[in-house]
């Protein structure tokens, strides 16, 4: 059996090193392909290929390692799905901490928030940008706050700068996330993410 990843220079983004740990105990002919940064001038040639708009920036190694496996093989079975099914995203982990600290007084955490503001959500320290979304997230309601991990730019700002037919009845995007967990009768937290996770990100995204 082969198996194949993909892998990145900056160890924040990296999982290449938990993959080849799997191969090993499995026994695969493992392959891995490192991406560089100069790839990005792919872009018009990978949009060219896409069927519809995409602007989730896993394209770009998806795309990568498709043509790193196509030397090797024709047929290959992905591993999208795992992370929505068996709770793999760190996400998950920053909804529960996210419960905790919600239990600290609002003055305090809005403090901390006001204290974060200066980072931004798009600040080039990764570690920087998560810490940005969990202050801001202890002020949204657990819902909110995990779509919020997903979200490139705040809501407010989205509307500033996209068609406003994109929204109708002045609709946010919490909004259908809220829809969605209202038809649940979850019990665990956890359940919840993960079921608005393959409602969402991996049948409208990832698939």
């Amino acid at each position: 059996i082969h198996t194949f990843s993909i892998g990145f220079n900056d160890s924040a983004l990296d999982e290449s090193q938990q993959a080849k740990r799997i191969a090993q105990y499995f026994g695969t002919q493992h392959h891995e392909f490192i991406a560089q940064p100069e790839y990005v001038d792919l872009l018009p040639k990978i949009i060219w290929h896409s069927d519809e708009p995409c602007a989730d920036p896993s394209c770009f190694p998806s795309y990568l390692l498709s043509k790193f496996a196509k030397d090797h093989i024709t047929v290959a079975l992905t591993g999208d799905g795992g992370d929505e099914f068996f709770g793999g995203y760190n996400s998950y982990t920053a909804d529960k901490s996210l419960d905790y600290f919600r239990n600290a007084p609002l003055y305090l955490r809005k403090i901390f928030c006001q204290l974060s503001s200066w980072i931004g959500p798009n600040h080039v320290s990764p570690l920087l940008r998560r810490w940005f979304k969990f202050m801001n997230g202890s002020l949204l309601s657990s819902v909110e706050a995990h779509l919020n991990w997903s979200l490139n730019i705040s809501s407010p700002s989205a509307h500033l700068i996209l068609n406003k037919q994109l929204f109708p009845n002045n609709h946010l995007p919490y909004d259908y996330f809220n829809q969605l967990s209202k038809k649940t009768q979850f019990i665990q937290p956890l359940d919840l993410m993960m079921y608005l996770d393959q409602k969402t990100y991996l049948a409208q995204d990832i698939l």
